[in-house]
């Protein structure tokens, strides 16, 4: 399928007299003789239903590399889809991206790597480890501006490299002060610019006087935190749905008093979160040499894994922090310790 749409897309594509690109549906050879007269109706089935391939980076590896610069940035593309002539396609936007990096990208010192690779959707996150991201940051957006992507609500954890951007460019009009309290989400992740620290948003806490299962499942679907950084609170959690399930209650009827009790106290602490932050950069600045330590475990009830750096700078400063880590509820088909770890 992946290939079948590269293909289809190289051999397609175009630009029309302003520069934008022109994409084409993906479809067989002799699709408008044997669809008919109910070709709009089959056309519009199929763009509930279609899924294309996925040609991004995933969430965690993206945000795992947003960590790795001194200096971040972040923006995303204002009306993304609509700059793209064709039904606005989450395939042909964001392969685009590629493509204009492809075409165009030689010009740039930096856009031309960075934009293949520093977007989910059309959030960009990227960075250096030096103020050269400022001319990072020109060159994106002199790229982008080839194919009328407009770049905006620009953040960063350094007020020279938002310099010279306009207000209504910027996350906020507060952003180039780096307000020690400003925050901003970074894909669910809260990353607070000032103190350049990341932190898991915590739903707001409601008053409920029957916990039931739909109520607890939904409140734990909330917790987003694709770091891991977490994810012992999560794994929790997660056994109390299993442990839900193993007692077969109704969605809506009440939940025995010894799961409720226990639900209830975790639900109280989980306010205590919002303190627990940790600085988005795993590096010590102008790093020299840096190690990476893995640990995983298990038990009868979960397992879990968990990568460190381990970071050194030349004047002999040394910097240990979570990059990420992530952790499993046990299946409820008893399996052996030795086997979980594996």
């Amino acid at each position: 399928m992946k290939k079948d749409c590269e293909q289809h897309f190289q051999a397609t594509i175009d630009r029309d007299s302003n520069g934008r690109y022109i994409a084409q549906y993906l479809k067989k050879t002799g699709f408008h003789e044997n669809i008919g007269d109910s070709g709009n109706t089959a056309l519009g089935r199929f763009d509930q239903l279609e899924r294309r391939p996925v040609i991004q980076d995933d969430l965690l590896d993206l945000m795992i590399r947003f960590r790795k610069h001194t200096v971040a940035l972040v923006a995303d593309v204002a009306k993304m889809y609509r700059q793209v002539c064709i039904h606005p396609l989450q395939f042909f936007a964001t392969r685009l991206l590629k493509q204009l990096a492809s075409d165009v990208g030689s010009k740039y010192e930096y856009a031309g790597t960075v934009v293949p690779n520093d977007f989910y959707m059309d959030d960009f996150l990227s960075g250096a480890d030096t103020v050269e991201t400022k001319k990072l940051r020109k060159d994106v957006q002199s790229l982008m501006a080839e194919e009328e992507f407009e770049l905006r609500k620009w953040s960063s954890n350094s007020s020279d490299v938002l310099s010279g951007l306009p207000p209504d460019a910027l996350e906020d009009q507060s952003t180039l002060y780096l307000d020690a309290e400003q925050k901003v989400k970074t894909l669910g992740v809260a990353w607070e610019t000032g103190t350049d620290c990341l932190r898991v948003d915590i739903p707001t806490l409601r008053e409920e006087e029957h916990w039931t299962k739909r109520l607890i499942f939904s409140t734990i679907a909330q917790l987003y935190d694709p770091l891991g950084l977490v994810s012992p609170v999560v794994a929790w959690a997660k056994i109390q749905m299993q442990h839900l399930w193993l007692v077969s209650v109704g969605w809506d009827d009440k939940i025995p008093y010894e799961i409720c009790g226990n639900w209830k106290d975790f639900y109280e602490q989980l306010p205590l979160l919002q303190s627990f932050k940790v600085p988005r950069c795993v590096f010590v600045p102008q790093s020299t040499n840096s190690h990476f330590h893995v640990f995983c475990d298990a038990s009868e009830a979960g397992y879990g894994a968990c990568i460190y750096a381990r970071s050194t700078n030349g004047e002999g400063e040394h910097i240990l922090q979570l990059i990420a880590s992530k952790s499993r509820v046990a299946p409820i088909k008893r399996l052996s310790l030795p086997r979980l770890e594996l």
